[in-house]
């Protein structure tokens, strides 16, 4: 059992790519994380949100569900859902137990919340495994707008991603 959220920062690439083989089968890019969500039991909603929220996440002992802002790019929309699921992977993991709900909205993104640091970095992990991006680095001349449209994330996730891994 793990008691904070900051054991699970050291194994967050190794677990994300775990999950990604064992309910996928396959490593392999794009990540289909919404057939990983469901997965896991968790019902997904997309719904217009107000204008700073992405998403939320429902947890509880009996089901869980997620609300992706529809009115959000799909690699916005893909980037919540990994980070939603981050949260749900965190809290069963802490064998935390209750009601449990958060939302994606802009505060997540600063830096100052252990919870949302580690949804982010595992949400990046999912999405752009580390092994898939060396390798596609390694072995031909890509530049990030190609990258990003391989893993179907933003620039700017990728540009982090690959600035964290450094």
């Amino acid at each position: 059992m793990v008691k904070s959220v900051k054991e699970l920062f050291p194994i967050i690439d190794d677990y994300a790519e775990l999950i990604i083989v064992k309910e996928l089968e396959e490593l392999k890019a794009p990540v289909n994380i919404e057939q990983i969500v469901k997965n896991y039991g968790i019902q997904v909603y997309k719904e217009s949100m107000e204008e700073n929220q992405s998403g939320a996440i429902v947890i509880n002992d009996n089901a869980s569900g997620m609300i992706i802002n529809k009115d959000d790019s799909l690699s916005r929309q893909r980037f919540t859902m990994a980070h939603e699921l981050g949260h749900f992977i965190s809290y069963k993991l802490q064998n935390k137990t209750g009601e449990i709900i958060e939302f994606r909205d802009g505060t997540s993104s600063l830096g100052t919340n252990l919870e949302e640091i580690f949804a982010n970095k595992f949400a990046a992990s999912i999405l752009i495994p580390k092994t898939l991006l060396v390798s596609l680095i390694g072995s031909m001349e890509v530049n990030i707008e190609e990258l990003s449209n391989i893993f179907e994330v933003s620039q700017q996730s990728l540009e982090f991603r690959i600035k964290n891994l450094l």
